[in-house]
């Protein structure tokens, strides 16, 4: 292992079950868990599908700094900074939308990708609207080469990963196959569409929330990030497609933060989405 790997990886911890809970006493992560240095670390080797795959990942607190990532991801897996940044909310369980709406999503999403330095961040669980974004690589018909070059982060929930323990291990070549044991009872697997994955611990199980806040702080840094030249600020925008209350959290985040962040949301797509642009449609028509 190198100087930056030992370097990076020495800056970020992992939460497991700590004092035992009394009866009437509420769980808190600074309670009842306890803090050690990451054990799941290195590169996942998708298996079962028509070609293989494989992703840097990491297990690391849903509390990480900001910078700390960004010196792994640009020092330790060789990124270089985004030019743009696409990160992508929506629904977490599956969805259809008509054919018309969801090539439209897919064509501008893989257009804005193809972009010199671009990234893509989603949930990085194969469920719900990543699959959408999956399918747009795939339905690109682009080469593998070519895929390779389009940065796509997924940023998921450690506690949620079903058979995550597979994942435990440092520095090492992981088997993984998300066909195997496909998404139930709250659990979900990785999509094999990505490159790196950020999973996010607060030593909880079967919850998700450790992955938006660790995904939002990065965002923002991202946000308020200038150029290598200091001639502009970073831009990020967000992609909504139909969603529910997880996406209306963090686009009212998006909005409100400091600097804020411009969302997208594709009418027509259901829930969140549709409920948004017919409020901007009132708002407009006042």
């Amino acid at each position: 292992m190198g100087a930056h790997s030992q370097l990076a990886l020495s800056r970020f911890s992992v939460f497991s079950q700590g004092a035992r809970i009394e009866e009437g006493q509420p769980w808190s992560i600074a309670t009842h868990t306890q803090t050690s240095p990451t054990d799941a670390f290195g590169t996942i080797v998708f298996q079962g599908g028509a070609h293989a795959h494989k992703a840097q990942f990491i297990r690391l607190g849903y509390d990480s700094d900001p910078e700390d990532v960004m010196y792994l991801m640009e020092k330790v897996w060789g990124l270089r900074p985004p030019r743009l940044v696409i990160t992508v909310h929506g629904g977490m369980t599956n969805f259809e939308v008509q054919e018309k709406l969801g090539g439209m999503f897919r064509d501008g999403l893989l257009k804005a990708a193809q972009t010199t330095g671009a990234w893509i961040i989603t949930g990085g669980l194969d469920c719900g609207v990543v699959k959408h974004v999956a399918r747009a690589l795939d339905d690109a018909g682009i080469s593998a080469r070519m895929r390779s070059k389009i940065v796509t982060i997924g940023i998921a929930p450690w506690g949620v990963i079903k058979r995550r323990e597979r994942l435990i291990a440092k520095d090492a070549h992981v088997q993984y196959d998300p066909h195997a044991f496909g998404s139930s009872n709250g659990m979900g697997v990785l999509n094999d569409r990505h490159s790196y994955f950020l999973l996010a611990d607060n030593g909880t199980t079967s919850r998700y929330g450790a992955d938006l806040h660790l995904r939002q702080n990065l965002e923002n840094y991202l946000a308020g990030r200038a150029d290598d030249d200091g001639s502009r600020k970073m831009p990020v925008v967000c992609a909504v497609l139909e969603g529910g209350t997880n996406s209306l959290t963090a686009i009212h985040q998006y909005l409100t933060q400091e600097p804020n962040i411009p969302v997208i949301v594709c009418d027509g797509s259901g829930r969140a989405s549709d409920l948004l642009a017919f409020a901007a449609r009132y708002l407009d028509a006042d």
